[in-house]
């Protein structure tokens, strides 16, 4: 028998205890003890620095950079301007709106002073 057994059932000496299991509130979804998640975060984050500092490092990594740069700011510049000419669209379709509504008005005031 194990030892922590005996102490159960009452042979044992009184001193002996059984382990202590750690709390289920302090064990992760994956079984993991918080002190190895904490490590194996500080192991991923190590990794992407290192893999971050090759990147900025990189002379081909400073153009992809440059020409997405560029490329954004271009997507955003049409962007722009293509929202500027739908609102001009907008704004030309109410006024002739308005204008029609304008137009049909003294003729409708007309027929009703004549019913």
């Amino acid at each position: 028998m194990v030892k922590w057994d005996l102490v159960a059932m009452g042979q044992a000496d009184a001193q002996v205890a059984p382990p202590a299991a750690p709390p289920a509130a302090a064990i992760g979804p994956a079984g993991q003890v918080p002190a190895v998640r904490v490590h194996r975060r500080i192991v991923w984050s190590l990794i992407g620095l290192k893999v971050a500092g090759d990147i900025l490092r990189s002379r081909r990594s400073h153009e992809l950079m440059i020409v997405g740069a560029i490329m954004v700011a271009a997507l955003a510049h049409q962007a722009r301007e293509n929202q500027a000419q739908i609102l001009a669209r907008l704004i030309a379709w109410d006024w002739r709106q308005r204008q029609a509504l304008l137009r049909q008005l003294p003729a409708r005031h007309g027929r009703r002073g004549t019913r």
